[in-house]
C-alpha cells in the first residue's frame, strides 16, 4: 500500500507517479485527479524546472514537492501543449492508475463543493 503526501495548502496530494499499477477506491467524498500520460514525463520535468516551480535538488515528480495549479496547467498547454486528463471520482468509485503515469489528486473543499452544487442547479433549472 502506498499514500501519497497530502499538501497542506491545497489540499491535495502533490504531483508523483506510481512504481506499479494501482487502484483508487473513494470511500467517502469526492476526488479531482488530473493524469499526464507517461510520454509527457520529460516535457512535464523540463517545463516544471524552466518555469522555476521546480528548483531541485532531485527530479520535479520525484521529490513530490509540486501542487499543479489551473494557472499552471493553462501555462503548461500555451507552452508545451499538453493537458491531462480529468478524472471525478464519486465515492464508491475505483480509479485505475496506470504505472509511471504521473498523477495529482485534489479533494475539493465544501466552499468549492457548494459552488459547484449550485451552478449543476442552475444548469438543470434551464
Amino acid at each position: 500500500m502506498y499514500i501519497a503526501n497530502k499538501d497542506r495548502g491545497y489540499g491535495s496530494t502533490r504531483l508523483h507517479m506510481d512504481v506499479a499499477d494501482a487502484w483508487n477506491v473513494l470511500h467517502c467524498g469526492l476526488a479531482d485527479w488530473l493524469m499526464f500520460r507517461r510520454q509527457d514525463a520529460d516535457a512535464l520535468a523540463k517545463f516544471f524546472c524552466e518555469q522555476g516551480i521546480f528548483v531541485g535538488p532531485g527530479h520535479p515528480v520525484h521529490a513530490q514537492q509540486i501542487c499543479v495549479t489551473d494557472d499552471m496547467l493553462t501555462t503548461l498547454e500555451e507552452k508545451t501543449g499538453i493537458r491531462p486528463y480529468r478524472v471525478r471520482q464519486h465515492k464508491g468509485d475505483m480509479v485505475f492508475i496506470p504505472v509511471r503515469c504521473i498523477h495529482q489528486v485534489k479533494f475539493p473543499s465544501h466552499q468549492e463543493l457548494s459552488l459547484s452544487s449550485q451552478l449543476a442547479g442552475q444548469q438543470s433549472e434551464r
